[in-house]
C-alpha cells in the first residue's frame, strides 16, 4: 500500500491596512466682511446755541456745589455739600429715582462720606438719619422704588428703608441677611418693576474672585435662597456695570444669571431654574477669563480673546471670529442694544485703532480718527439709544477733541468745536461726561492747562451731529455729571 502524502496548508498572508488619518479639524469661521472706513465729516459752517435736548442734568463740582437744569436750559444752583472751599474737596455720584423726581447723592468728602436726598425742592442730609440705625454711614445707597432706598455696605446687613427721614421712618426699616453667617453682602440688582431684588453674598474669608450665592429679596415678604451657590465671580473692570444678572427688556418674571465662563441660567422671579444656555459651539480662550472677556448687556453674547489673541464673539451655540490676533491689549465695549462691539486695538505704528463690529451682520468698520488712550481703558461712551459712540481722539500729542460716530449715517464728527491749543497752553484735554436721555446730546468738559496761569475748566453740551453747542458752566473745580429722565 502506498502512503498518502498530506499537502501542507498554504501560509496565510495578512495585509495590515494603514490607520486612517484623523479627520481634519473644521476650518475656523470666516472673519467679518470689511464694510469700509468711517471718515471725518467737515465741521458745520454754522453752529447754533439753541438746543432741544430732553431730560435733566445735574452737575456736581468737587468744591461741593450742585447745579441742576433741564437739558436745554440754563443751570441753577441746588446747594452745596460743604460750605466753604477751604473745607476740602468732595467726589459725588447722583442716582435718579425710578420716576425721575428725586436724587440720591453718595458723597466722599476727603476721607469721610455723606449721603443726601434732593426731593425736588431742597437737599436733605441723610447722615444722622442713617447713622442712628447702622452706627456708621452705609455705602453705597441706591433706590429701590420712588419712596424707598437700599442701604448696604456695613458687614452682612442689607436694609430696605424709607428714603426720606420722618418721625416714623425707623418703623419701616426691613433687615435682610443670609442664614449662613459666613457670607457678606457683595452686590445687588433690582427688577425693572421694582418688585424684588436679586442680591449676591460672598464668603467673607476669600479675597480674590470668590463665587457668590444668590438670594431673592421681596420687601414686605422676605428672603429666599440661595437659589444658586456658584455664580460667576465679579471680575469686571473698574467703572464697568456688573452685568452678571440681567432682565431682558421690561420682562420681570424671569432673569438671566452668568454662572460659568460660558454658561447662562434663566431663573424665574420665584427663584426656580427655568433654562440654561451656552455661549459658543466650543470652549474658546484660556482659563483666565474676566480680564479678557466682555459679555453683552443682555447676556446674549460674549466677546472673548483666545490664547492666540483672536477675538471671538460667542452666542448661544454659535461662534464668530471678530478680529484675528487682536492681541492682549484689546479693549471692547458693547452698545446698550448688544448689536455693536467697539474695539480699540494696537497697530504696527504703536498707535491705536478704533473698530466697530456689527454682531448681527458680521461686518466690521474702522474709524479714521484714532482714539486717545490715557492710563487704563479708553474714554468712550455709547448713547442710550445705541446710535452714537462718543470718544476722545487727538489732533496732536497735547490736544484732545471729542468725536461722535453715528452708526446710522456711518459718519464721524467732532463735537467739541475745533477748539485749539493756545501758544501758552501746555495741554488741552476733553472729557465726555454723559449723554442726555434722548441719546442725541453729549455733555463734556474742556480743560485748558496753561504754562503758568490757573487751569481753565468749562462744561459744554453739544448735539451729536455737531450743529448745536452751548456752554453750560465755568468750573472752578472738576465735576461729575448725571443725566436723568424727565419728570413724570
Amino acid at each position: 500500500m502506498g502512503c498518502r502524502r498530506e499537502q501542507a496548508q498554504p501560509e496565510q498572508i495578512v495585509i495590515e491596512q494603514p490607520p486612517s488619518p484623523p479627520p481634519e479639524p473644521p476650518p475656523p469661521p470666516p472673519l467679518p466682511e470689511e464694510a469700509g472706513v468711517i471718515t471725518l465729516t467737515p465741521a458745520p459752517e454754522e453752529v447754533s446755541s439753541r438746543l432741544r435736548a430732553e431730560g435733566e442734568i445735574v452737575v456736581m463740582q468737587a468744591n461741593g456745589a450742585v447745579h441742576h437744569s433741564k437739558a436745554g436750559g440754563p443751570l441753577r444752583k441746588l446747594g452745596r455739600f460743604i460750605q466753604e472751599d477751604t473745607n476740602g474737596c468732595c467726589l459725588a455720584s447722583a442716582q435718579w429715582s425710578p420716576e425721575g423726581r428725586q436724587l440720591l447723592f453718595d458723597v466722599d468728602i476727603w476721607t469721610t462720606g455723606g449721603s443726601f436726598l434732593w426731593d425736588g425742592r431742597e437737599l436733605i442730609d441723610l447722615e444722622q438719619y442713617l447713622e442712628q440705625v447702622y452706627g456708621g454711614l452705609p455705602w453705597p445707597i441706591t433706590w429701590f422704588d420712588e419712596k424707598r432706598m437700599i442701604a448696604t455696605g456695613i458687614g452682612r446687613q442689607f436694609i430696605v428703608a424709607p428714603a426720606r427721614p420722618t418721625a416714623r421712618a425707623f418703623d419701616d426699616f426691613e433687615w435682610f441677611r443670609p442664614t449662613d453667617g459666613a457670607q457678606e453682602y457683595s452686590t445687588h440688582w433690582t427688577a425693572p418693576d421694582r418688585s424684588y431684588i436679586v442680591a449676591a453674598f460672598e464668603p467673607a474669608w476669600e479675597d480674590r474672585h470668590p463665587q457668590a450665592a444668590l438670594y431673592i429679596i421681596k420687601p414686605g415678604e422676605g428672603m429666599k435662597g440661595p437659589i444658586d451657590a456658584s455664580m460667576y465671580p465679579n471680575v469686571g473692570r473698574l467703572l464697568e456695570i456688573d452685568g452678571r444678572v440681567v432682565w431682558q427688556g421690561n420682562e420681570t418674571d424671569r432673569f438671566l444669571v452668568r454662572t460659568e465662563r460660558n454658561r447662562v441660567v434663566t431663573y424665574g422671579a420665584d427663584g426656580e431654574q427655568k433654562a440654561t444656555s451656552t455661549w459658543g459651539e466650543h470652549e474658546v480662550g484660556p482659563a483666565t477669563w474676566g480680564d479678557t472677556d466682555w459679555p453683552s448687556p443682555d447676556l446674549g453674547r460674549v466677546a472673548a480673546l483666545d490664547e492666540d489673541g483672536t477675538l471671538w464673539v460667542l452666542g448661544q451655540n454659535t461662534s464668530a471670529r471678530a478680529l484675528e490676533r487682536g492681541g492682549p491689549s484689546v479693549n471692547c465695549l458693547w452698545s446698550p442694544d448688544a448689536r455693536w462691539l467697539a474695539c480699540v486695538v494696537d497697530v504696527d505704528s504703536g498707535e491705536h485703532e478704533l473698530l466697530l463690529y456689527d454682531a448681527q451682520a458680521h461686518t466690521i468698520r474702522s474709524v479714521a480718527v484714532a482714539p486717545r488712550l490715557r492710563k487704563g481703558p479708553p474714554l468712550w461712551y455709547w448713547s442710550p439709544n445705541s446710535r452714537y459712540l462718543a470718544y476722545i481722539g487727538h489732533r496732536d500729542t497735547e490736544t484732545e477733541a471729542a468725536y461722535v460716530v453715528d452708526l446710522e449715517q456711518c459718519s464721524l464728527v467732532e463735537v467739541s468745536g475745533g477748539v485749539k491749543r493756545g501758544s501758552d497752553d501746555r495741554e488741552l484735554k476733553v472729557h465726555p461726561q454723559a449723554w442726555t436721555t434722548d441719546g442725541g446730546h453729549l455733555v463734556y468738559s474742556l480743560v485748558r492747562v496753561p504754562q503758568a496761569a490757573e487751569v481753565e475748566r468749562t462744561l459744554w453740551i453739544a448735539s451729536a451731529d455737531g450743529t448745536h453747542r452751548r456752554k453750560l458752566l465755568d468750573l472752578k473745580w472738576q465735576c461729575d455729571v448725571s443725566c436723568g429722565p424727565p419728570p413724570v
